[in-house]
């Protein structure tokens, strides 16, 4: 049975950000990054959202899936899963490369 997959407005915002990133270099850039992130979505957190751990940073409830843009980016999605009612929320997708200690959900 496939989860749904609901975006939080926070992670709209990291997503519109992480867009402006990639269109920095070209727009194709961003829809090809565009496309992988919609197969997170789609495909993986849609089938199989437990095949993840629980992010670093916080723990349970929280897992996270790092995101690779380009050869040097990476990006947290962070996520919960309700099992009742079989969503996946997409919390964050936040830069990896910023100090664990300023995340906030």
């Amino acid at each position: 049975m496939l989860f749904r997959v609901d975006i939080t407005e926070r992670a709209q915002l990291d997503i519109d950000n992480l867009a402006r990133y990639c269109r920095s270099f070209t727009p194709a850039f961003w829809e090809e990054q565009e496309a992988r992130l919609a197969r997170v979505f789609e495909t993986w957190f849609a089938t199989s959202p437990h095949t993840w751990n629980f992010f670093f940073v916080t723990g349970a409830p929280y897992r996270a899936y790092l995101f690779e843009v380009g050869d040097r980016t990476k990006f947290w999605i962070v996520y919960t899963i309700d099992e009742e009612r079989r969503i996946v929320n997409v919390l964050r997708v936040w830069n990896a490369a910023r100090d664990p200690s300023e995340f906030q959900t």
